[in-house]
């Protein structure tokens, strides 16, 4: 869980319309972050949730890249640069795969599954445990760029692996999952241009309480904004996924026949569209001024 997760899992966890059932953390061998599930029972203290049972436990990879990019460590040591409170929440003993199952075989409703990182224990679960699929209401998939048109990305060649990010963990079990006959949502980080991050818009519409939390998260999303970048671009790629859960309206959305390249190569672990694929619901705009002001509502306790 990088920087980006944990904010957003204090924004779902304060977030009165979700009822959050529990948090599985996700990666491989090379593909993890270290404390990860600690760091998530901290952030869970600071929006008063200390009831939530998280699971830390590696379920293995279906397939995985077997380097892990550059920019990775960069963003373990900044997770290390934070000073998050100690947590008295218990960790579960369940790996990500049996906590899924246990609470959605436990949930009277069905249940919905907001995917911000590898889909491992997902495609665990849906595979060795067939009653979990029918319990998943949809799956929320965070990846991918699919260069929408009309909406102008940064250089192409970063934003390619960027987009990337999520499903280079496990490509293998996000296709298990997006062709499970599980309704599937895509955010792709195209989409995330529509909402940057800018001094205007935190001027506009920051005003929280000062909290532990609502520091900690105005401090991760200022830290990328400097003199010589005004502007952050993905920081909302997350809360983009929470929305098309908690406000859909804003969001438009377009069936799009799509898969998930597991063939090694340049291309490994990248979403595009393909006639043979499987459709999907497909984020390709979003209202920015509905978001802002939903997002920093939240932030602001309004």
């Amino acid at each position: 869980m990088d920087l980006d997760d944990l904010y957003s899992l204090y924004i779902t966890a304060k977030d009165p319309r979700v009822d959050l059932l529990g948090v599985t953390v996700s990666g491989t061998e090379i593909f993890h972050f270290d404390n990860a599930a600690e760091n998530a029972a901290s952030i869970l203290s600071l929006a008063g949730k200390n009831n939530i049972p998280i699971s830390q436990k590696l379920s293995p990879a279906f397939c995985s890249a077997r380097s892990a990019p550059g920019y990775f460590n960069e963003m373990v040591e900044a997770i290390n640069s934070y000073e998050l409170p100690q947590s008295n929440l218990e960790i579960s003993s369940y790996s990500g795969t049996e906590l899924i199952k246990k609470i959605s075989n436990a949930s009277v409703d069905k249940v919905t599954i907001l995917a911000l990182g590898s889909l491992t224990n997902v495609a665990h679960a849906i595979s060795e445990h067939p009653s979990v699929r029918e319990k998943i209401e949809r799956v929320i998939l965070l990846g991918g760029g699919l260069e929408i048109s009309g909406i102008s990305v940064p250089v192409k060649e970063y934003w390619s692996f960027a987009s990337r990010y999520t499903l280079l963990f496990d490509p293998c079990a996000a296709n298990i999952v997006l062709t499970s006959g599980i309704p599937i949502t895509i955010i792709p980080l195209d989409v995330t241009n529509l909402v940057p991050l800018t001094k205007f818009v935190l001027d506009k519409y920051a005003h929280p309480q000062k909290t532990a939390g609502n520091e900690f998260v105005m401090k991760v999303l200022t830290s990328g904004l400097k003199h010589d970048q005004p502007t952050v671009r993905t920081p909302f790629w997350n809360m983009i996924a929470l929305m098309s859960i908690t406000d859909p309206s804003i969001l438009q959305t377009q069936k799009l026949p799509v898969q998930i390249i597991t063939d090694p190569g340049k291309d490994y672990g990248r979403l595009v569209e393909s006639s043979s694929g499987t459709l999907a619901d497909v984020c390709i705009s979003i209202d920015p001024e509905k978001f802002y002001e939903r997002f920093f509502s939240l932030l602001n306790d309004q």
